[in-house]
């Protein structure tokens, strides 16, 4: 997965807000070939349509623009119940919630790079979370992914 740079995440956010959606998210992964993921949120819920909607305006914009080199897949979609978490605003809404967080690096203590627990606190740029009755806390910049926990 590639950070995408702020450059294309703020024509994303403008261009999605612009319909009166939010974005929730977006992630560049290179590896399937250039695959650009915009995850969209709403008070009301996002449907097909609005994601029809954004994607046709997407396409439009960043044809404009050419701001991604080489050739690539646009997705749009909602977040689904396994919900991406990307900003502190987002950690901050699912505490008490069990959440699955991949490190960028391995963990110096346990050397694992996943971990599945309870988010018990989120404080400046820092989340702690139980994890098999053991607390671990992680810096939001070491984290590559995270989401919450689909709940079966």
């Amino acid at each position: 997965m590639k950070k995408i740079s702020d450059d294309l995440w703020n024509l994303l956010e403008e261009t999605v807000e612009s319909l009166d959606v939010e974005m929730l998210g977006a992630e560049f992964d290179t590896t399937q070939g250039g695959l650009l993921r915009v995850y969209l949120d709403s008070p009301n819920g996002i449907n097909i349509s609005d994601c029809s909607k954004v994607s046709r305006q997407l396409s439009t914009v960043l044809d404009v623009e050419d701001i991604i080199q080489g050739n690539y897949t646009l997705e749009v979609s909602s977040p689904g119940i396994d919900r991406p978490l990307f900003a502190k605003k987002h950690f901050e809404a699912v505490i008490g919630e069990t959440i699955v967080v991949k490190l960028q690096f391995p963990d110096v203590l346990t050397r694992r790079k996943k971990f599945v627990g309870i988010l018990d606190q989120v404080s400046d740029e820092m989340i702690l979370m139980t994890v098999d009755n053991e607390s671990f806390d992680f810096q939001l910049s070491d984290i590559k992914n995270a989401n919450l926990q689909a709940k079966i």
